[in-house]
C-alpha cells in the first residue's frame, strides 16, 4: 500500500491547488488523474480574485510574464443579444486586482499541478480511481488503476 496524509482525485484547478498547498504545509499528498496533461479542456476566462489564489501559489508573476490573454474588463451579453456596460476592473478594485486572464486550460492546469509537484506532490497521471478499501466496515483508502502498467494499486492513509 502506497500511504499518504491525503489523497486528491482531479488534477483540475482545485485539486492542484489544494494538493500544492497541503504538500507545501509538510502533508503527504498524493494527486490522482485519469488523463495525461497537458490535455484538452475548455478555456477559461479567470475573475480578478483569482489574483489573490495565484499570489498564494506562487504563480502571480509567471501569469504576468505568460502568453495568456490578458483581461482588464468584461462585458456581458444578454439572452436577446443586448451587450451591457463594460465593467472596467480597475474602477472597482485595487491595481493588484484590475487585470485578470483568459487562459488556455491545458497550459494553466498543468502549470497548477507541476506547482503542486513542484511543493511535494505525488502526481499520478493516466490513474484512475476503482474503488474504495474498506477495513472494519470503514473507508481507508483507494484502489487505482494503472492502464500502462496494468496493475492496481493500494493508497491508503500513513
Amino acid at each position: 500500500m502506497i500511504s499518504c496524509d491525503v489523497v486528491i482525485i482531479g488534477a483540475g484547478p482545485s485539486g492542484s491547488s489544494a494538493a500544492a498547498v497541503l504538500a507545501e504545509k509538510g502533508h503527504k499528498v498524493i494527486l490522482i488523474e485519469r488523463s495525461r496533461f497537458p490535455r484538452y479542456h475548455v478555456g477559461e476566462s479567470l475573475l480578478p480574485f483569482n489574483s489573490k489564489i495565484l499570489k498564494r501559489l506562487g504563480l502571480l508573476d509567471k501569469m504576468r510574464k505568460s502568453t495568456f490573454i490578458k483581461k482588464n474588463s468584461v462585458q456581458f451579453v444578454d439572452q436577446e443579444g443586448v451587450m451591457s456596460n463594460p465593467f472596467y476592473f480597475n474602477t472597482r478594485y485595487p491595481d493588484d486586482l484590475a487585470q485578470t486572464w483568459q487562459v488556455e486550460r491545458g497550459e494553466f492546469d498543468s502549470m497548477l499541478m507541476q506547482t503542486a509537484k513542484q511543493n511535494g506532490a505525488l502526481i499520478m497521471e493516466e490513474t484512475e480511481v476503482v474503488s474504495l478499501t474498506e477495513e472494519n466496515g470503514e473507508d481507508i483508502g483507494f484502489n487505482c488503476f494503472e492502464p500502462k502498467r496494468k496493475k492496481i494499486l493500494k493508497l491508503g492513509p500513513r
